[in-house]
């Protein structure tokens, strides 16, 4: 029951963090809505800070189990980049939360972009690798330099205030995708979504 009520604390704390920010959430506010007692947070965080580094654990932890799946639902490449078009967890993120990690967390947010460079980066190189086998990417491009680029980009946009334009973190992945794929593919037409 123990581990069962951390969890609970985590996953409302996540709720509350996306809903309203990191910085605009309190830990009475996270209490509340448990509902327990602040202590009882404190009995399994020592401090906020404790509680938001369980939180990012657990975006990374299923942010990696979503991506594995989505690379065995895909058949390649350009399949897979469609599937995270779609990816509609990314709807959950707002604004605040996104400005809050960036500017007010960095450490946490660097911690995000390094497990996804150690768990889903080589994933990805390994599909890269398997669409240029098949003719759909472009077999001039290096998977392994794609894979830099992707990782460079994503620390370029933690900086504070790059994705302030952004109000939908949808659209910013869509059209970073799209780009991605019209400069990696063979073939014009292939950037065309699967039919469902």
């Amino acid at each position: 029951m123990a581990n069962g009520k951390k969890e609970q604390i985590i996953r409302t704390a996540r709720r509350l963090f996306y809903e309203q920010g990191i910085a605009g959430t309190s830990m009475d506010q996270i209490a509340e809505a448990v509902p327990v007692s602040k202590m009882t947070i404190y009995k399994y965080f020592s401090s906020k800070d404790g509680l938001i580094e369980h939180v990012v654990m657990a975006i990374n932890e299923e942010t990696h189990a979503d991506f594995a799946q989505m690379m065995e639902q895909s058949n390649d490449a350009i399949e897979l980049m469609h599937h995270l078009l779609r990816y509609q967890k990314m709807n959950d993120y707002s604004p605040e939360f996104i400005n809050d990690l960036v500017n007010v967390y960095p450490e946490y947010t660097q911690q995000m972009i390094e497990y996804n460079e150690q768990k889903n980066m080589p994933l990805f190189e390994e599909m890269v690798f398997r669409g240029q086998q098949n003719g759909q990417i472009r077999k001039d491009i290096s998977p392994h330099l794609l894979v830099l680029y992707l990782s460079s980009m994503k620390e370029f946009m933690a900086k504070p205030g790059r994705l302030e334009p952004f109000t939908n973190m949808n659209v910013l992945a869509d059209q970073f995708i799209s780009l991605l794929i019209h400069g990696i593919s063979n073939t014009p037409s292939i950037t065309e979504p699967p039919k469902e």
